[in-house]
């Protein structure tokens, strides 16, 4: 039946989403070397096998995604909140907002969390 089902791979749309929200200046898989396109978002994203049939076909993927807003002003609560509604749009759910400045440089740390359905790429709750 769907023996050559694939993990989907939602990396692609979070990168999407962040650069659809004009106000981010960089969207990075990594901490950049230089500060000086900012607001950046630095995106991390984590999957394991939440349902395999007996085949051991991945027909559902929990995935946790980290986005790390940084910016040298304050004041970045709006754009948190545009980065949980696109969030929302993709279908994760339990998506949590906490600040962690650092030296220098004020950040937002957005994880949120959600099972895609490899067959109809579909984001459910965990």
């Amino acid at each position: 039946m769907a023996s050559n089902l694939t993990v989907y791979d939602i990396r692609p749309d979070i990168v999407s989403k962040l650069h659809e929200i004009k106000e981010i200046q960089a969207v990075k898989a990594a901490y950049p070397e230089q500060w000086n396109a900012l607001p950046c978002a630095v995106y991390t994203c984590e999957s394991k096998p939440a349902q395999k049939n007996k085949s051991s076909i991945e027909y559902l993927t929990s995935w946790k995604i980290q986005i790390e807003l940084f910016s040298n002003k304050s004041g970045m609560a709006d754009l948190a909140k545009e980065v949980q509604t696109s969030l929302s749009e993709l279908g994760f759910f339990d998506i949590q907002v906490k600040d962690a400045n650092i030296k220098g440089l004020q950040r937002k740390l957005i994880s949120a969390s959600g099972v895609v359905d490899n067959r109809t790429l579909l984001v459910t709750k965990n």
